[in-house]
């Protein structure tokens, strides 16, 4: 048995040559395409970091522009409140004094009345105490009509001072 140990200068060239071929065609067809895809998704992970701190900037804008509209909100609603006080305030005074010219109204119309009521029972008083007069006269003197006259306007005047 003859078992030879060494390299066979054919064979060794043979792959050689194979392996070259075979870099040649996986670097011109292979390589490329490969190199694009992880460019391809290097390029994807960086956009990813990007949208995650454009996410973030955005949301922190989203909560200050929120932040600024919930203020303009109370601010408008303190607003209207003030408004609505200030008309509250000015329709109660409006009603306080439409009732006071109301008062007065009513207060000087009873005085009106009060004084014509008065006036008309003096007026009463006076031809009373005149008729009654007369009366007494006529029974106690059946005589001169110039007389009671005289008699009765001094009693009325006297009567109504």
């Amino acid at each position: 048995m003859n078992i030879e140990i060494g390299i066979n200068g054919w064979l060794f060239g043979a792959m050689v040559l194979n392996f070259v071929i075979l870099y040649w065609i996986l670097n011109k067809y292979a390589t490329k395409p490969l190199t694009e895809a992880l460019d391809a998704r290097k390029s994807l992970i960086n956009k990813l970091e990007n949208a995650d701190v454009q996410y973030e900037a955005m949301i922190t804008k989203a909560k200050k522009e929120s932040d600024d509209i919930i203020a303009k909100g109370v601010k408008h609603k303190d607003q209207l409140l003030l408004e609505a006080k200030a008309l509250a305030d000015q329709t109660k005074e409006s009603i306080i004094e439409s009732g006071r010219k109301e008062a007065e109204k009513i207060t000087k119309n009873a005085e009106h009345k009060a004084k014509l009521l008065e006036e008309e029972l003096a007026q009463n008083y006076a031809e009373s105490v005149k008729s009654t007069t007369e009366i007494v006269v006529r029974k106690l003197v059946n005589s001169d009509v110039d007389i009671k006259a005289a008699y009765l306007d001094t009693l009325v005047s006297e009567a109504t001072q």
